[in-house]
């Protein structure tokens, strides 16, 4: 914290890098039916959770954006007909990291907290990027489709393919992301969000390992 306050320049560049990943990260969440909406309603109800009544502007505009993201959210995640493409998924990220930066700002929440609450889509993008380095060998600018939410869907696809049709599986994807997200956000508030949020990070990582064995095992072609 010191030096961001002895070198302003150096904490600019910190933001700007952050608010980057923020957005970026953003939009590799997006690929399922409700995904992203339900991640960033995790995310401000956080928000709204921590800010309370600390700050009636804010509190007013995080309920305001939760609602209209809530609305999106029904409509996605049911039917999938309504995207919110890589525009919205670019803006949404942009609304979340300039909170998350105001939150800090006011002193309303600590930035490793914001970190921990905004850190699937972040993990999400830094991953991706070192497996396309180091593992696949890939241009880590290249899309694919082996992020966490696509391997758990080809996994639940040939699983429950000819029970449940693949916009439900879709779904039930993003469903059981948005789950143990908000579980983990029960937890570490019933707990301590130190040892919550440190150990949610290793089981993601956990979770992204074991599906990438098991779908390198089952579908070698495609890797």
């Amino acid at each position: 914290t010191k030096l961001f306050l002895n070198y302003p320049l150096l904490s600019i560049l910190f933001s700007l890098f952050g608010l980057m990943f923020t957005i970026n990260g953003f939009n590799f969440i997006d690929g399922n039916n409700g995904l992203l909406l339900g991640v960033t309603l995790i995310i401000l109800a956080n928000f709204l959770f921590y800010v309370g009544d600390k700050n009636y502007e804010l509190s007013i505009f995080l309920i305001s954006f939760l609602l209209v993201v809530l609305t999106l959210f029904i409509f996605n995640f049911f039917s999938g007909k309504i995207l919110s493409g890589d525009t919205g998924s670019y803006f949404i990220g942009f609304v979340i990291g300039a909170l998350s930066i105001l939150i800090k700002n006011y002193g309303l929440l600590n930035s490793y907290l914001i970190a921990c609450l905004i850190s699937y889509p972040i993990f999400e993008l830094v991953i991706s990027f070192f497996r396309r380095i180091i593992i696949n060998k890939t241009n880590p600018f290249k899309p694919d489709n082996l992020h966490l939410h696509s391997m758990l869907f080809q996994i639940l696809k040939l699983s429950y393919e000819e029970k449940i049709s693949l916009n439900k599986l879709n779904s039930l994807t993003s469903l059981i992301i948005i789950c143990y997200l908000a579980l983990i956000s029960i937890i570490v508030y019933i707990f301590s969000y130190q040892v919550g949020y440190f150990y949610s990070f290793f089981i993601l990582l956990a979770l992204y390992l074991m599906f990438y064995v098991f779908l390198k095992q089952k579908l070698k072609n495609s890797f």
